[in-house]
């Protein structure tokens, strides 16, 4: 019986060492199959990673371009609003002038006034003196 035990024994073990085989040779191609597809998402991920790098280095040369434009547009509109305060400055000077002007108008004029009724007075007053006299 021992023959026969032993070689029932050798059996068991044989068919146990065939079906280890079998599971590591599963295990191999399972590893093999997640490997290729971490490999394949990886150049997925690289090749997104690189338009990822490409856009953003894209939109930092657009935000420079546009910061560059932005400053150019503000001394622009520094520069119009130093020649508007000019403008007003000479709109301003020049009304001033102008009041300055016709108040002087006014002034010559009512002062004009003021002699002729004084000289019609004093003609009046003439005449009065050489009817009397």
């Amino acid at each position: 019986m021992s023959g026969i035990q032993s070689q029932l024994e050798c059996d068991s073990l044989k068919v146990q060492l065939s079906d280890g085989e079998k599971l590591l040779r599963d295990v191999r191609a399972d590893r093999d199959k997640l490997a290729a597809a971490l490999a394949a998402q990886t150049r997925r991920m690289e090749s997104e990673a690189a338009h990822h790098l490409q856009d953003t280095l894209q939109l930092a040369n657009q935000h420079r371009a546009l910061e560059e434009t932005i400053k150019h547009h503000r001394g622009e509109i520094m520069l119009n609003k130093r020649q508007i305060q000019s403008l007003q400055d000479d709109k301003n000077d020049a009304n001033l002038k102008e009041a300055a002007h016709l108040w002087e108008k006014e002034t010559w004029k009512k002062e004009r006034e003021s002699l002729e009724r004084e000289k019609a007075l004093c003609e009046e007053r003439i005449r009065e003196l050489e009817s009397t006299a």
